[in-house]
């Protein structure tokens, strides 16, 4: 079982970069609302989740693979040392999914913003 352990930190530890490289697409990006930068920050905006969409399937995958390897049989669950190691990464993905959340928050406000001047727009037209 020492083999499944391993491969389960593995793609825990996969999940987490994953997790971190999103997380760090999202702090790159500044959604303003702005009027007058409108159009560059919809077309940006719209890649932005185009990326998102790339990294929540990878993330799927893994999760995937981390399914066929359960379930772990009671040696592998009384592992103190693989146990902390499992609950170390469920607090890390914890912690860079509420900074996903309060960063999303943001976004949708700014989205809320862009989507207003953009009917604004056509409502002139």
């Amino acid at each position: 079982m020492k083999i499944l352990k391993e491969k389960y930190l593995e793609l825990m530890q996969e999940k987490l970069n994953a997790m971190n490289e999103m997380l760090a697409t999202t702090e790159s990006q500044i959604f303003t609302g702005t009027e007058s930068l409108v159009e560059a920050e919809a077309k940006a905006f719209a890649d932005y989740y185009k990326l998102r969409v790339g990294y929540f399937a990878q993330i799927k995958k893994i999760e995937e693979a981390m399914e066929s390897l359960d379930p772990l049989d009671e040696k592998d669950i009384a592992d103190a040392a693989f146990t902390a190691k499992v609950v170390g990464f469920r607090e890390k993905m914890i912690s860079v999914a509420r900074e996903m959340a309060l960063l999303d928050e943001a976004n949708v406000a700014a989205y809320n913003k862009i989507s207003a001047h953009l009917r604004k727009d056509e409502n002139n037209a």
